[in-house]
């Protein structure tokens, strides 16, 4: 069904809509990875509320924030994620949630599983990467890094 040009949204409205989501989680693999990796390649700023199954595919069990200066929150938790990469720095490494550009923030997060951590891989210029009041645990309950620009 055609939108009528009265009820067109304005650029004003698509900038509106793309500052701001919630995304509540369904403690279903299937559904949350989907669902928080739509909201990270459209959103600026996502809160995350309730519990999300990152499942057990290594192939498509993790999300990964490509653009610069999202930021994900809580309060929420983030169980399993194993989306598993080779990189050339730090070998096989197993991850729920990957940072791949500057200026991302996450807040409030409690991310436990079978897995290596958060990845942190950015290493273009920008905004530095912030990790605040989260609670990372999973097999090294370590946060695995490449080099990272801070600053610029």
């Amino acid at each position: 069904e055609a939108t009528a040009p009265s009820e067109e949204l304005t650029d004003v409205d698509f900038r509106t809509h793309k500052k701001f989501v919630t995304v509540v989680g369904q403690n279903n693999p299937a559904e949350d990875i989907l669902a928080v990796q739509n909201a990270v390649d459209t959103h600026d700023n996502i809160e995350l509320s309730g519990t999300f199954d990152f499942g057990l595919d290594e192939l498509n069990g993790g999300v990964d924030i490509n653009r610069p200066n999202v930021i994900l929150k809580g309060p929420a938790t983030i169980v399993n994620g194993a989306k598993t990469q080779l990189i050339a720095e730090l070998g096989l490494v197993k991850y729920p949630l990957s940072i791949r550009a500057p200026g991302i923030e996450l807040r409030g997060l409690e991310i436990s599983g079978d897995h290596d951590g958060v990845l942190i891989y950015a290493t273009d210029k920008g905004k530095p990467v912030i990790l605040e009041d989260n609670n990372i645990t999973g097999n090294t309950a370590a946060v695995a890094g490449s080099q990272t620009s801070g600053g610029g």
